[in-house]
């Protein structure tokens, strides 16, 4: 995306984030100390492993984490989330997680084509017709570029499936 000059709104965390974070079952991350360089923008999958990890917050979602202090299972990221995303937009309970999105063919993406991962992702359509979760922020990521898209794809179906 192209940078903007904007206001940042001051934002707050929601009742169920500072409940996690008050009982100790997530900690933010490491502070990053040095630059994550930024790899040749293109199709390719260093440059979609870029993306997913550190510019779009793709694994913060998608990753589980250990529910006692919060840190992600680096062995399996982008396998799904182990934390329930509460209520919807209208405030209503849901039973929602992230899913997995690594190419395993019954759980996850493995059986997607590029076109479908687009789609999910910009639109926030399943190849099934179903629609995802407002948790997604399928309406940000339909700003970003096609190429930056099919890059994630790319990388994310390089992944071993599980």
């Amino acid at each position: 995306l192209k940078p903007v000059r904007a206001e940042a709104k001051e934002s707050q965390p929601s009742f169920t984030a500072k409940t996690l974070f008050t009982l100790g079952m997530i900690k933010p991350e490491k502070q990053i100390t040095e630059p994550i360089p930024t790899p040749a923008k293109g199709i390719t999958i260093e440059y979609g492993k870029y993306l997913a990890n550190h510019a779009t917050g793709c694994m913060d979602c998608h990753t589980p984490r250990n529910l006692e202090d919060g840190s992600f299972y680096r062995d399996s990221t982008f396998s799904g989330s182990t934390i329930r995303f509460g209520q919807d937009e209208t405030g209503v309970d849901v039973e929602a997680y992230a899913s997995n999105i690594r190419p395993d063919p019954e759980t996850g993406i493995g059986t997607w084509t590029e076109e479908q991962f687009l789609d999910a992702v910009r639109t926030g359509m399943r190849p099934d017709g179903t629609v995802l979760s407002t948790h997604m922020p399928y309406s940000y990521y339909g700003l970003l570029e096609e190429d930056d898209v099919k890059a994630m794809y790319m990388y994310l179906k390089s992944l071993a499936g599980c």
